[in-house]
């Protein structure tokens, strides 16, 4: 039998050079499909070969549940360092083709100006978000971005680095 789920999830924004940062909360995602791997929350929505060819790697702190569990990160504050460079460290969701299933979540770096912190969101003016592989790439590739906005949920370390 089939295990065909749904599930609710978020993931982080970016907001392109000149577009206006339009942000109030995460708009929640909706993913339905067979649930290939439960540690690694991994949904298949297409199959070749009877093997998963598309699909996601979600990240448990990407899912939506009733009660979100926070991090020490929630608590820290974040007032007196707005304006200053920041590099978060954080989990991305991955989204595969061509059944090339990840073993895990992208680690991602994005560094920028502090701008803004909501009660689950980091947003990063003029960001650089590199994704942390075996080859390092630019994320999103050669767009420029003025915003970025990640879930706290997803950070797993902060830097600040003062002028």
């Amino acid at each position: 039998m089939k295990n065909i789920v749904v599930a609710r999830y978020i993931d982080a924004l970016y907001f392109k050079k000149n577009e206006k940062l339009d942000f109030s909360q995460f708009k929640t995602h909706i993913a339905i499909g067979e649930l290939v791997d439960n540690n690694n929350i991994i949904f298949c929505f297409t199959k070749k070969n009877k093997k998963p060819n598309t699909g996601l790697l979600l990240t448990q702190e990407s899912i939506v549940f009733k009660k979100n569990k926070k991090n020490k990160l929630y608590n820290f504050n974040y007032l007196s360092k707005i304006g200053v460079n920041v590099g978060i460290y954080w989990n991305d969701i991955v989204y595969f083709v061509n059944g090339k299933i990840p073993e895990m979540c992208t680690k991602a770096y994005t560094e920028g100006k502090l701008f803004s912190v909501t009660s689950n969101a980091i947003i990063i003016k003029d960001p650089k978000t590199i994704l942390l592989k075996k080859k390092v790439i630019n994320h999103p590739a050669d767009e420029k971005q003025s915003y970025c906005v990640i879930p706290k949920s997803f950070v797993t370390d902060i830097q600040f680095y003062d002028k």
